[in-house]
């Protein structure tokens, strides 16, 4: 719960009180993908290893998200990733001796699949930049 308010900005999200469990107010789905994500924040995950964890659908699990959290599962996940990042930077102390490099800290939370990295650059859809050959050229005018 401390992870999730860290990575919401310290406040809580969703409905407040009288939920399901008299804690937070979030579902069963929404706790049991979160608990899933803390627990397994390291490791390469999907969408769908989250929804499964959860007992759900992909698409229940984000509605499930996105009503009870503002957000999506993979979000959520990369936020996780992050505050984790974050906490193993303040950690480290460079007096220690031991040499901890950031590098070495975005590999270790960062994600080899697509679905865990940040979205890329959308790509251009107007193709490579050429001139006109003179035959073109000569038909625009």
């Amino acid at each position: 719960m401390a992870l999730l308010l860290a990575t919401s900005g310290g406040r809580r999200t969703g409905r407040q009180g009288g939920g399901d469990d008299g804690q937070d107010g979030r579902p069963a789905t929404v706790r049991r993908a979160v608990a899933f994500i803390d627990e397994h924040a390291p490791r390469d995950l999907s969408v769908a290893d989250i929804a499964e964890a959860a007992h759900v659908s992909i698409r229940t699990l984000q509605c499930a998200f996105r009503r009870h959290l503002d957000t999506t599962p993979m979000n959520h996940l990369r936020r996780v990733r992050l505050a984790h990042a974050h906490a193993d930077l303040l950690a480290a102390d460079p007096a220690s001796g031991v040499t901890v490099t950031v590098t070495a800290i975005a590999t270790r939370w960062a994600s080899s699949s697509p679905a865990g990295s940040p979205p890329p650059t959308a790509p251009s859809t107007a193709g490579p930049r050429t001139r006109p050959s003179s035959t073109a050229a000569a038909e625009l005018r």
